[in-house]
């Protein structure tokens, strides 16, 4: 008895979904799953490569008419952080091989529960042949749609969610989307254990960078999930490698700890792209609780 939020067509079924479940009819027959999850969003969903995409309270799934898997795991504390509001207003569309979902704002989460950040107008893109997430803020798009024009095939257009609903396309260059405004780039690794024995520590000295594109990135570390702080040079197109500072700089005095995370920054207007980072350490005995 609850509002269908979507009806569409995939494969040789027309799938119809409200917030929490999913029905298909052939014609014949409607058959319905008994798996707890539908669409929650008007347009919450887009078909791409064959396959139907759509957003839950729990996640993004996709399916080819039968039962839904869920395909958003990497990015899972991003939707856990949105707000229900957020979801049920999501926006979805479609450009090249991926697709995105507008998720409005975000508050990520530390492991102690503590908030991390907040974050204004998420997209999440989910890239097929990847199969891998990239976060995109503050996209202010209510609806998307896909078209073309006489120069692309590939066009992606959306509404801006404030003011006169001014229609944008998105990710693309020669366009006025940013309204002038810089577009950070940025990308933080997980914290990463730098022994097998977890509970040694380790010397970090440098952190090893190769980058298909930019010339003015910059790297920040954080040690046992403190926070970030710069450490010096640049990133560069090519192989660039960074040394690895105490966070005061203490001469003398090498940086330590067990787990370790490398951020890499850019607020220029150059398009980045980076291949593979490498982390440089001296492994020692020494434990956390006698760092002497």
């Amino acid at each position: 008895n609850d509002e269908i939020k979507m009806m569409t067509t995939i494969g040789d079924v027309l799938m119809i979904g409200n917030n929490n479940s999913l029905s298909t009819w052939n014609d014949y027959t409607l058959q319905t799953f008994d798996v707890g999850v539908g669409c929650v969003s008007f347009n919450g969903y887009v078909k791409s490569f064959g396959s139907l995409y759509f957003i839950h309270y729990t996640g993004v799934y996709s399916t080819s008419g039968g039962l839904p898997a869920l395909v958003s795991q990497k990015v899972q504390r991003y939707i856990d952080g949105a707000t229900k509001a957020g979801l049920e207003a999501a926006s979805a569309g479609k450009k090249g091989k991926s697709v995105f979902f507008n998720i409005g704002t975000v508050t990520l989460y530390a492991p102690d529960g503590s908030t991390d950040k907040t974050l204004s107008n998420v997209s999440l893109e989910y890239s097929i042949p990847e199969n891998n997430w990239y976060v995109h803020t503050n996209v202010k798009g209510d609806q998307f749609e896909t078209y073309r024009t006489t120069s692309s095939y590939d066009t992606l257009g959306m509404s801006d969610n404030e003011g006169a609903h001014a229609i944008k396309q998105f990710l693309d260059p020669t366009t006025t989307l940013d309204d002038g405004v810089e577009i950070p780039f940025r990308v933080d690794l997980s914290d990463i254990v730098m022994q097998p024995s977890f509970e040694n520590l380790s010397n970090p000295y440098a952190v090893v960078i190769e980058a298909d594109r930019g010339a003015a990135m910059e790297a920040f570390v954080r040690l046992d999930r403190d926070q970030y702080y710069k450490i010096p040079g640049t990133v560069k197109k090519g192989v660039s490698t960074l040394k690895i500072t105490n966070k005061d700089d203490s001469r003398g005095k090498p940086p330590i700890g067990r787990m370790i995370s490398i951020s890499i920054r850019d607020v220029s207007k150059q398009i980045c792209k980076l291949d593979r980072v490498s982390i440089m350490h001296i492994p020692t005995l020494v434990d956390a609780d006698n760092d002497q």
